[in-house]
């Protein structure tokens, strides 16, 4: 018994200082995150695209944070994508810590936010990809086509996805 504690405050422990910890977030272009999502292939990638001045984004980035933190090292692997002008890192970077999303992979797109949406051919954001373990698009859930969540939409597709 006393094992079985042991090992559940320890991993609670790494748990909570992977979301303790700085926020980085990596300045990159439209190619280097498509280099980056193919880098993970065998694994099911989300990637939620999102802003720090979009309130749907951040009422549902939560949701996000957790599902990294539940398929973390179960080949999942989440990646935020900040829509941003360029500059705006550190701002990103704060709402990533108030976020607790230390333990996410977190980019800023360099090309501003008009040229982010023109390339992701989106309106409007919250935006989330999921890619299946051959690096193929599976879905894209958009707030403005259809009203989705994390645990209804998202994390299912996931779970297919790994064949769990």
């Amino acid at each position: 018994m006393r094992t079985v504690v042991a090992i559940t405050l320890l991993a609670f422990g790494v748990f909570a200082r992977a979301q303790d910890k700085d926020v980085e977030v990596k300045p990159v272009s439209y190619a280097d995150l498509g280099k980056a999502i193919r880098a993970h292939k065998g694994k099911v990638v989300v990637v939620d695209l999102w802003g720090s001045w979009c309130v749907p984004c951040i009422k549902k980035f939560p949701a996000f944070v957790a599902l990294e933190a539940k398929y973390r090292g179960k080949d999942g692997v989440c990646i935020s994508v900040a829509s941003e002008d360029p500059g705006d890192g550190p701002k990103a970077a704060g709402w990533l810590k108030k976020l607790k999303a230390g333990a996410v992979t977190n980019y800023l797109l360099a090309h501003g936010k008009a040229a982010n949406f023109e390339k992701f051919a989106v309106e409007t954001i919250p935006v989330v990809f999921v890619f299946d373990k051959e690096n193929r698009r599976a879905a894209r859930f958009a707030e403005d086509e259809k009203p989705f969540t994390y645990e209804d939409d998202v994390e299912p597709l996931v779970v297919k996805l790994l064949g769990k």
